[in-house]
């Protein structure tokens, strides 16, 4: 709370003054995989890569309104609901000194599993019901604002249900209590105020997520993890070619704190920083270089640690330098690496040293195209692997997590994964294809009920001595999706569809996992959620 406090005066000092306009001046492009795919299109018809590796992109408003969302229809509609509905914001307010946009966030899903063998099978139906708003403007030349909300009530298929049972936590959402027996109920809320000082330098505060790299993953930092307080700095250095980005952010367990006087004690909190220069010494190469530490803000049995300035500092590598890896503040270093060997192509790769002693780290390595042979057709395929134990601490409190889930990879460590996904459009109709080929450990809970940590949980402490792994330790996965769809409006993605997941986990020491889903709804696509873990 003390680092969480440090980062609200900072951020008020920054947003003091503003002045006046009449559209977004600027905004955050979302990062949700649909609009990734457009906008990752729109770029790769571009020469040239994004200076900065973190999303959202920060859009300035000569780019904004030339992307998918933002752009203007010029579609002829005869009538105001149509307008609405195909091609505009629910509600524009655009004034002298304001501009405001708000639009619905909707998920009606419902699905049946086909099979499932558990105790709720004659329960076999699941479904998603999300109601919420997203409202985003600008007040003056240098401010703009974005804030939502959104009351989920949810019954998942069996795999899913498993993961948040033993987590607590839904998949990048936050925490759940029970709905109707085996439903769960959660809130999930988030905003920011973000404050363009100089036409280089943008500030922002806020409560939300933030993704690096190029890829469907990240082995560094992904959105795969629940919204948190943030503050991020971005600046750029000669000329657009050098950019330092540094965020700030306070992150928690979820670990009760001593009971005080509140009737419901608060989590255990600690403070994250992350800075990262992102290098383009020609316009189809840019190079980025991260240094993440999870500082210790909380020790168990004694309390709040004292805020010590160091945790602010937005020098890459300084901590590197300073901090010995083996102490109670968890670093890591990252690389990042994105190329433009031709036009529409990105090859692209990350690597995480979590320790420099032994052989704690993550690797990806992919490559995406867009208008291959045919206009609106993408394809990707990445690789992404961990060492197990990577994201560990010997203080529990310490790995690279947040409510539960790794700060990364959805599936923690220990992993070798496969990707390739597909998309295409046509008109407003969209067909999306994704495979997944998943070998990767797992923990073991022997027979008399004592638990074998094999490093797969960031959760669990690093032991002294890692224990012997052995073949029969390892499951596969393979997972197979197919969605078609409509879109109906580009402004909130707001769309219809029918999905397919076929899916399957095997092990030698692991009862075989099948699951076969089908699904259809209707929704606005604003937020990732992974469920393909």
């Amino acid at each position: 709370m003390i680092f969480f406090k440090q980062l609200i005066i900072v951020s008020a000092i920054c947003l003091l003054s503003t002045a006046l306009s009449s559209q977004l001046v600027h905004a955050n492009y979302p990062m949700n995989k649909w609009s990734g795919h457009y906008l990752e299109s729109e770029l790769a018809k571009k020469d040239s890569l994004p200076l900065s590796a973190m999303k959202p992109y920060i859009i300035q408003a000569e780019q904004l309104y030339e992307l998918p969302g933002f752009k203007e229809d010029t579609g002829i509609y005869y009538f105001d609901a149509t307008h609405k509905l195909y091609g505009d914001n629910l509600i524009v307010i655009d004034k002298k000194d304001l501009f405001l946009t708000v639009d619905p966030i909707l998920n009606l899903d419902i699905g049946i599993e086909l099979s499932d063998p558990s105790e709720y099978a004659d329960t076999a139906k699941f479904f998603l019901n999300t109601r919420g708003f997203l409202m985003r403007g600008s007040i003056g030349k240098k401010l703009s604002f974005e804030t939502f909300f959104s009351e989920n009530q949810l019954f998942v298929p069996l795999y899913q249900r498993g993961y948040m049972d033993r987590f607590d936590i839904a998949p990048g959402a936050g925490r759940h209590k029970p709905y109707q027996g085996v439903g769960y109920d959660l809130g999930y809320a988030g905003g920011l105020v973000s404050f363009q000082a100089l036409p280089s330098w943008n500030l922002q505060f806020g409560h939300g997520k933030h993704f690096v790299g190029e890829g469907y993953r990240s082995v560094i930092f992904s959105d795969n993890i629940t919204t948190y307080p943030y503050f991020r700095s971005s600046l750029q250095f000669f000329n657009g070619k050098m950019e330092l980005t540094n965020m700030f952010a306070s992150l928690q367990n979820l670990r009760r704190l001593p009971a005080g006087d509140s009737p419901e004690s608060l989590f255990q909190r600690k403070a994250f920083s992350m800075n990262m220069i992102s290098i383009s010494p020609i316009k189809e190469l840019r190079i980025g270089f991260i240094e993440g530490v999870m500082w210790q803000s909380y020790i168990a049995g004694s309390g709040d640690v004292d805020f010590e300035p160091r945790w602010l500092n937005p020098l890459p590598f300084f901590n590197s330098a300073s901090l010995n890896w083996d102490e109670a503040d968890n670093l890591f270093i990252g690389f990042d690496l994105a190329f433009k060997p031709m036009a529409k192509t990105t090859i692209y790769g990350q690597y995480l040293i979590d320790d420099r002693h032994t052989d704690r780290s993550s690797r990806q390595v992919g490559i995406k195209t867009a208008d291959l042979f045919v206009d609106d057709l993408f394809l990707r395929v990445e690789y992404n692997e961990s060492a197990f134990f990577t994201g560990a601490h010997e203080i529990p409190l310490q790995g690279l997590t947040h409510s539960n889930q790794p700060i990364a990879h959805p599936l923690g460590s220990g992993f070798n994964e496969l990707i390739i996904q597909g998309s295409y459009k046509f008109d407003r109709w969209f067909v999306d294809i994704s495979q997944q080929i998943v070998s990767h450990d797992k923990d073991v809970i022997q027979s008399n009920g004592v638990y074998s940590n094999f490093g797969v949980n960031p959760l669990e402490a690093h032991p002294a001595e890692i224990p012997e792994r052995e073949a029969t330790m390892l499951a596969d996965l393979i997972s197979s999706r197919v969605r078609i769809g409509y879109l109906f409006n580009p402004f909130n993605n707001f769309m219809a569809f029918l999905t397919f997941q076929s899916r399957r986990q095997s092990g030698d020491l692991f009862p075989t996992e099948k699951n076969a889903l089908l699904s259809f709804g209707v929704k606005t696509d604003l937020f990732n959620h992974y469920y393909d873990f």
